[in-house]
């Protein structure tokens, strides 16, 4: 009976071994996801403000 229920607490350190395992795929998934959204919009707010620069700067080059 003893052994039956250390057969058990090993079972379930195997399930939670596991669980943290899956939860750290998942975590790594998401950062990785996030981080190339981050980049994104990074390049999309440089592109944003270079764009307006150029703008700018033809305004003035127009207006002397």
């Amino acid at each position: 009976m003893k052994d039956g229920r250390k057969g058990e607490r090993e079972r379930e350190g195997e399930r939670e071994r596991v669980r943290r395992d899956k939860e750290k795929v998942k975590n790594k998934t998401v950062n990785a996801i996030v981080e190339r959204q981050a980049r994104i919009l990074a390049i999309y707010r440089f592109n944003s403000f270079f764009r307006l620069l150029v703008v700018k700067t033809e305004a003035v080059i127009l207006s002397s």
